[in-house]
């Protein structure tokens, strides 16, 4: 309803005015002006609510009566000759005035004075025109006037969600216009709209923090123009810090650390190069690891893996063929043994190794057998283990370049064999009425004494004779022991 239908109410609201939020003292000022508006709506609120307590009674009063009593009709003012209005319409009017009010309180809890600023002030007037037209009873255009303001309320409400959506679009270009008042009021514009939105809210941050952010970015830049690389970094990266989403701080930081790790990339592999020319794989596979940090699938790291990979191998294998030859100076065969296997599992094609590890297994054999026959001299009495000696020690005087282990073990299997293949001078003493056999050696019938000559071992001695138990011995023959006089006889009848 236009303004040209009635005349102006005292009542008319003043209308709430959108300050940009583009600086500190603007901000104050709308903050006042908003505090100015909703004091302003309360006191209309309460002006009205004033008006419903006095109406509303009156209303349920007439609603309440019979219908032979008559309703009590508002007079116009004096002077003015205004018709009697049906008493539905006045319930009409009283009804939609409610329902404005409650519309209203609604409206105002959702700040729709501030995000809603466009419309609002014109729907204040409509209602301001239409509690004019109830104060003079004209309820039918009271009626129709509540109606409108009541709709464009709604319409006004329902419009939220599009305005909230309007506004975060508008904010987000003006962030990527880079220009901060624009995105500021747009992002308060949609906090007042929804004050739990959380675009809205990094948005208005984001605006916040805009200028100082393109400060930092267009520093870095210069940084960069420079070369100064390190200062173009730390720069950019506060830039980020306070904006994560600003893209152009983003690019130019990829692209300057990209720069840094290229050269951070070539130092490292100007270490490796040099690294490995001095032979030094501990520097070179520090280097070789700092540059496949950087790229670890460049062609250059995997060559220069290679290189360091084989020349440590190389050291690996001289370190290990010198170890193996100390031990076999020092005749530790079994020790020598292990080295040569750990050799040949790095390179089982390296012929020192190959050549070695036969040399050292045929010694180390030969050592336990040493070792175990001088640990049991008293073996050598016997046939079988006294061959085996001879043969042992006939291996060992072939080797060239003994070593003194092997010619002290030598010498001294060489005695024992000696002294256990020379013949010991026996003396047999019996009773000329007894056989006596030597088993493995002769039997020699009866006798009362009888010389004989065996080599140093151990001897069954049996001795028999009829109507006597038989009589078996044992005779043990010691190098050193000559002369041995030994006895046997049958003396046990039977």
């Amino acid at each position: 309803m236009s303004d040209s239908r009635h005349p102006a109410s005292g009542r008319d609201r003043q209308k709430p005015i959108l300050t940009p939020p583009g600086t500190e003292g603007s901000r104050k000022k709308d903050n006042r002006l908003t505090v100015l508006v909703l004091s302003l709506g309360l006191l209309f609120l309460l002006g009205l609510a004033a008006m419903v307590i006095w109406l509303l009674p009156q209303s349920t009063k007439l609603q309440d009566e019979h219908a032979s009593q008559p309703p009590t009709q508002l007079q116009a003012p004096a002077g003015e000759t205004a018709a009697k209005q049906p008493d539905p319409t006045r319930a009409g009017v009283e009804q939609h005035l409610g329902e404005w009010l409650k519309l209203q309180a609604r409206a105002e809890a959702d700040n729709v004075s501030v995000w809603g600023a466009d419309t609002y002030p014109s729907i204040l007037e409509e209602t301001a025109r239409a509690d004019e037209l109830l104060r003079k009873n004209y309820f039918t255009e009271a009626l129709a006037s509540y109606k409108e303001v009541i709709i464009r309320l709604q319409e006004l409400l329902s419009s939220r969600e599009e305005r909230l959506a309007s506004a975060l679009t508008m904010g987000a270009l003006a962030l990527e216009n880079h220009d901060s008042s624009e995105a500021a009021k747009a992002f308060d514009l949609a906090l007042a709209i929804d004050p739990y939105n959380q675009e809205a809210k990094q948005g208005a941050a984001r605006a916040r923090n805009l200028d100082q952010v393109i400060a930092l970015y267009n520093k870095g830049l210069g940084y960069e123009g420079e070369n100064d690389l390190r200062a173009a970094r730390k720069t950019l990266q506060e830039a980020v810090a306070l904006d994560n989403k600003f893209n152009p701080a983003e690019e130019a930081l990829l692209r300057v650390e990209g720069s840094l790790r290229q050269i951070a990339f070539q130092e490292a592999m100007s270490k490796i190069l040099l690294a490995l020319a001095e032979n030094d794989t501990a520097a070179a596979r520090l280097s070789l690891a700092a540059a496949a940090s950087l790229r670890p699938t460049d062609t250059s790291v995997r060559d220069a893996g290679k290189r360091l990979a084989a020349m440590e191998k190389a050291q690996k294998l001289i370190h290990l063929q010198g170890k193996a030859e100390r031990m076999a100076a020092e005749e530790r065969w079994s020790d020598a043994l292990h080295v040569y296997d750990e050799a040949l599992a790095i390179e089982p094609n390296f012929g020192f190794a190959e050549a070695g590890r036969k040399m050292a297994r045929q010694r180390f054999e030969l050592d336990r057998s040493m070792v175990q026959i001088l640990s049991q001299p008293a073996r050598l009495q016997e046939k079988g283990p006294l061959q085996e000696a001879e043969h042992v020690l006939a291996k060992a005087r072939s080797i060239d370049n003994p070593g003194p282990k092997l010619q002290k073990q030598s010498s001294k299997l060489s005695e024992l064999v000696r002294t256990a293949s020379t013949p010991v001078e026996i003396t047999l003493r019996s009773d000329n009425e007894t056989s006596v056999i030597i088993y493995r050696v002769s039997r020699f019938g009866k006798f009362l004494e009888k010389r004989v000559t065996l080599v140093p071992g151990s001897y069954t001695v049996v001795g028999s004779r009829p109507g006597f138990r038989d009589v078996r011995r044992t005779l043990t023959v010691k190098a050193a022991d000559s002369p041995i006089v030994f006895e046997i006889r049958c003396e046990e009848p039977i």
